[in-house]
């Protein structure tokens, strides 16, 4: 890997996307401890899970979750938790809402900023109550 100088006109191609007649830029995201990187990759990116098991493995490595939206349009409670584990009952709590009850679709969404929240182990949806319906935003580093 190289560090490329770029002069309009001349030089190496950079790729761009077309967006309303301007140019931007495309870029591939790295992450990684000062003077490291790391290239990231998707793991079943906006996976989504629509179940009432009591519990779902979404990844099994370490990786950085983003955000979580669910919703469910049953009636009665829904309880979400997303664990660092892959099974239901070990690991740390990463988060955890419950859905009132009542009527009509519901939902939550929440969104854990640019940085998220650094998963060691894996990531396991455990949900009781109705069924509802949950997309998990994360990705998985790739191996340095």
């Amino acid at each position: 890997m190289s560090n490329v100088g770029y002069t309009p006109g001349a030089g190496k191609t950079i790729g761009t996307d077309s967006i309303s007649s301007v140019e931007y830029q495309r870029v591939k995201t790295v992450i990684g401890a000062t003077g490291k990187t790391s290239d990231m990759r998707a793991v079943t990116p906006g996976q989504s899970v629509a179940s009432t098991a009591a519990g779902t493995t979404i990844a099994s490595s370490s990786g950085i979750l983003f955000g979580i939206a669910y919703w469910s349009t049953a009636t009665g409670a829904a309880t979400m938790t997303l664990r660092d584990s892959t099974t239901s009952s070990t690991g740390n709590v990463l988060w955890g809402a419950t859905l009132s009850t009542g009527v009509g679709t519901r939902t939550y969404n929440e969104w854990f900023g640019p940085q998220g929240v650094k998963m060691a182990s894996g990531l396991r949806v455990v949900r009781s109550g109705v069924k509802t319906n949950v997309i998990v935003y994360y990705v998985s580093p790739t191996p340095a």
